[in-house]
């Protein structure tokens, strides 16, 4: 091989050397919104409800909450649930008014769903406690488990919108629809323990908008 065809083949293998890296980051990239919503978004949702293998189940009427960016695809969201009842009785979280059922400030991480359909993953707080509430006084419910998939039904896939809609669904009674992330094998449900039992499977179903205030764009990969 002649000097220049070596020194040519040298600076192609360089090139690409540095290429590779740039395409690796481009593909890892991870669903986001462009710009990065800026301070607390509010919440606004219609009905709940929360459901356990067991037969278990929670009603709300109305949904609300708080959801603060800290990058365009990671956060922590808050959530209040009014109108609470179980076997017709009021639910109620500790401090609160009859019927109303609080989470902790929860982490969130936008996410690709299997299928390349665009979702949230809210995982547990510190203490691993979503939320604790009491029925009545009969019943006593601590939900706790690692992490619950939603979809983002709107905006979609590169299109801007100044809301952003976010649906959690059951495929059967405590189970949830959504559980996997794209390109991981966890499995990610809610557990729930009642009156101090064996915490159990559950799910948690719902629609929520979030008020992103500014035309904001869904990035996805």
């Amino acid at each position: 091989m002649s000097k220049k065809i070596m020194l040519l083949a040298l600076a192609v293998a360089s090139m690409a050397a540095f290429a590779l890296p740039s395409m690796a980051m481009a593909e890892d990239i991870p669903l986001h919104l462009v710009p990065k919503p800026e301070g607390a978004k509010s919440i606004t949702g219609g009905a709940a409800e929360l459901s356990t293998v067991g037969g278990t189940v929670v009603t709300s009427k109305k949904t609300d909450g708080t959801a603060t960016f800290e990058t365009s695809t990671t956060g922590t969201i808050e959530l209040t649930f009014t109108e609470s009842s179980s076997f017709g009785f009021p639910c109620t979280s500790a401090g609160q008014s009859s019927g109303t059922v609080t989470t902790a400030t929860q982490p969130f991480h936008l996410v690709t769903l299997p299928g390349k359909v665009p979702g949230i993953l809210i995982t547990p707080p510190a203490n691993g406690v979503f939320a604790e509430f009491t029925c009545a006084g009969f019943l006593t419910a601590v939900v706790k488990g690692n992490g619950i998939i939603g979809t983002i039904t709107a905006p979609a896939c590169g299109a801007s919108s100044t809301t952003s809609t976010s649906k959690f669904e059951k495929s059967a009674t405590g189970v949830q629809k959504h559980k996997k992330v794209e390109g991981t094998e966890t499995e990610y449900h809610l557990t729930s323990s009642i009156n101090g039992g064996a915490f159990q499977e559950a799910a948690q179903v719902g629609e929520g908008i979030t008020n992103l205030v500014v035309n904001t764009k869904l990035e996805c990969t």
